[in-house]
């Protein structure tokens, strides 16, 4: 697909002509992949402590994400489960982001969440 690619801008072909040069190479059987599909292309990896790190800090953004929205009264979620029963699809956003924070469990000690 990158060689394709690069020969379309050598080219400098326009969008019909390299949509028409796939479609012409599709039809022929040649079978155009993406580079994933090719040897030599080395694997994702991920260490481990990096990888750690960067579902701490996502669980982070999360967690600081569902503190923007405040807790409902018990005559809030009435309300916005009428309105959701009314097809009011921002007052069910509103019941679910505002829930979000229930059903989340950190525990520090372990360093580990539950949902």
């Amino acid at each position: 697909m990158s060689e394709l690619s690069e020969l379309i801008q050598e080219a400098d072909l326009g969008d019909d002509d390299a949509q028409r040069l796939q479609d012409t190479l599709e039809a022929r059987g040649i079978d155009v992949r993406d580079d994933c599909g090719r040897p030599g292309v080395e694997q994702t990896t991920y260490v481990l402590d990096d990888l750690a790190q960067q579902t701490t800090d996502a669980m982070a953004l999360f967690l600081q994400e569902v503190r923007r929205y405040p807790l409902l009264t018990r005559a809030q979620e009435v309300e916005l489960a009428q309105r959701i029963e009314r097809g009011d699809l921002e007052a069910k956003e509103q019941l679910v982001n505002s829930n979000l924070r229930l059903i989340v469990s950190v525990d520090t000690r372990r360093n580990t969440c539950v949902f």
